[in-house]
């Protein structure tokens, strides 16, 4: 699943969950935390494997549960005794990587053949052909396949429900920025 697929499957998934668990969208740091979730497991395991040659798979540490269950539980126990924001955040870090994690096994579900493996990487390894070339070469190449076809009607559906939901996290994102660069609001001169 290319990044903007698993952005929509991590906030629709959310979305679902805060929805039923709280009766409303989620919120600002929630959503940045959860897009920062959706992408991790591809900006550890993809350079590190296609770049420095360093992992065997695009598809292995950032993406075991195994690994995943030891950095969750690391992440819960610092966190506890932290702010409510804090929490939230890390659980919806927490949330977006286990969303791209299962939604990198989707073609199961279309019936075609997937090396599902890489969940308990390093006791198992998927036999992945590997990229030879950088992450912005591969996206420029990607051709346009079933797979990808989902994934952007995903992404229509997500960000449509994103929108409707008042776009959280990007009002966040901007005060963050702005608070940041030390912007402060100019009076109107009469």
């Amino acid at each position: 699943m290319l990044p903007w697929g698993h952005a929509a499957v991590g906030y629709l998934s959310y979305r679902l969950y805060t929805f039923l668990s709280h009766r409303r969208p989620p919120t600002g740091i929630a959503v940045v935390a959860l897009a920062i979730g959706t992408q991790f497991p591809d900006l550890v395991d993809k350079p590190l494997s296609w770049t420095v040659g360093i992992l065997p798979s695009g598809r292995s540490l950032a993406h075991s549960l195994l690994v995943l269950g030891l950095v969750a539980g690391l992440l819960y126990r610092v966190s506890r005794g932290r702010s409510e924001r804090t929490r939230t955040a890390v659980f919806a870090f927490g949330f977006g990587w286990l969303a791209h994690v299962f939604a990198d096994g989707y073609t199961i579900l279309l019936g075609q053949p997937t090396c599902v493996n890489y969940l308990v990487w390093p006791l198992a390894i998927c036999p992945y052909e590997e990229v030879d070339r950088s992450i912005v070469e591969y996206l420029l190449a990607t051709d346009l396949t079933t797979g990808t076809l989902i994934g952007l009607v995903l992404t229509a559906i997500a960000s449509a429900v994103w929108v409707l939901d008042g776009a959280p996290g990007l009002w966040y994102l901007l005060r963050l920025v702005k608070e940041r660069l030390g912007w402060q609001e100019q009076p109107v001169k009469p």
